[in-house]
């Protein structure tokens, strides 16, 4: 009973986690504009010792305005730890050559124009620093890329992506709640938000 009264406790603060880093990032993309940086999945859940691997689509936001990708690289500080057992990591992350479409040919530009995209991969490496106890923990993380690009005044910008990690021992059960269950948690925090701003006539 308390254990899965501590797992429920976990979710929550891990849809808590998840909730606030997409509304972070909608609202920078929001003010930013140019573009916007998506994986495939907004987290992902491997067991220790496997790679998680992410495509990331980057989208030109622009009304007219055509962009030119400079670089996909990793920003300074790629990794962060977010909840749970910091000895479950994640240790290592590359962004993959292979696959990458927002990285130009030799003399040649990635030219998006609005609305066109172009993607590349990224992988997490997990380990577990305490193997000989490990067992039923996990640690939650968060990988970053950075996207460079110029707009036509040729000024050089940058936006940021992002996922979650989730990395497992053994038997450990997962701690991040379903798709599904997080849409479902979103719109209804969105009803609650509206009912609460009606005013009584």
């Amino acid at each position: 009973m308390c254990v899965n009264r501590h797992l429920q406790v976990r979710r929550g603060v891990m849809v808590v986690i998840i909730l606030a880093a997409s509304a972070t990032a909608s609202a920078y993309q929001a003010q930013a504009a140019a573009i916007t940086i998506t994986p495939n999945s907004p987290f992902a859940i491997v067991p220790e010792d496997n790679n998680a691997i992410f495509k990331f689509t980057v989208m030109n936001d622009e009304d007219v305005q055509r962009i030119v990708i400079a670089s996909v690289s990793l920003p300074s500080g790629p990794i962060e730890f977010k909840s749970g057992d910091k000895n479950d990591e994640v240790f290592k992350t590359e962004i993959d050559p292979l696959g990458n479409s927002c990285k130009a040919l030799p003399g040649q530009d990635v030219i998006l124009a609005p609305g066109d995209t172009c993607s590349f991969f990224q992988t997490a490496f997990t380990r577990d620093l305490n193997k000989p106890q490990s067992g039923t923990n996990s640690g939650v993380w968060e990988i970053f890329n950075k996207v460079e690009f110029f707009r036509t005044a040729g000024i050089k910008e940058s936006r940021t992506g992002h996922a979650l990690v989730e990395v497992l021992d053994p038997r450990a059960r997962s701690t991040l709640p379903e798709p599904s269950s997080l849409a479902l948690l979103g719109s209804g925090l969105v009803l609650l938000i509206g009912s609460t701003g009606r005013r009584p006539r």
